[in-house]
């Protein structure tokens, strides 16, 4: 916006695209992080942690 490449009535437009390309991207890193965490063989309430915990982080 400071630069002047940003107008306020995008804004709207560009929040909801990092929000999905930012939950698109979590997802599919979670996903990795809870295939990981199975094949290390830790129990299933670990490996969701790791799952959750990923999305918000990325998110």
């Amino acid at each position: 916006m400071a630069t002047g490449e940003v107008k306020y009535h995008h804004l709207f437009r560009i929040i909801s695209r990092e929000l999905f390309v930012g939950s698109l991207l979590g997802i599919l890193v979670a996903l990795v992080g809870f295939a990981l965490a199975t094949i290390v063989r830790v129990s299933s309430v670990v490996a969701m942690t790791v799952a959750v915990t990923i999305i918000a982080v990325v998110i």
